[in-house]
């Protein structure tokens, strides 16, 4: 009883306590570790970005975008030369996703 009379008029002893933590200790909560990820995918991001290959091959972006706009409204489904290769690169790209997910909600000890 002494010790929580003393909590009251000294706040300095509430460090002092075995199994209490000092008021100035960072949080350790689920949400600091989500803002913890998220700055590290943010920055990631960042340098993908500040290395990336962004030039552009064609000189003239108007015919780039018209011949997507001619394979969207008239596709070719018989031109399968590539089509196992895209196949390959969408489940691969699928499975580290799902991989990378499963990995993410481990539970932390």
């Amino acid at each position: 009883m002494r010790y929580i009379r003393t909590l009251h008029t000294n706040t300095a002893r509430i460090s002092e306590h075995p199994t209490m933590k000092p008021a100035s200790a960072p949080l350790n909560t689920t949400a600091s570790r989500w803002r913890r990820t998220t700055g590290g995918i943010a920055l990631a991001g960042l340098l993908a970005l500040l290395l990336a290959d962004m030039e552009i091959a064609r000189s003239s972006p108007g015919q780039e975008l018209l011949r997507m706009g001619k394979g969207f409204l008239a596709p070719d489904f018989f031109a399968t030369e590539q089509l196992g290769k895209a196949l390959a690169n969408t489940l691969a790209f699928a499975w580290q996703g799902t991989e990378i997910g499963r990995a993410s909600c481990r539970e932390r000890v």
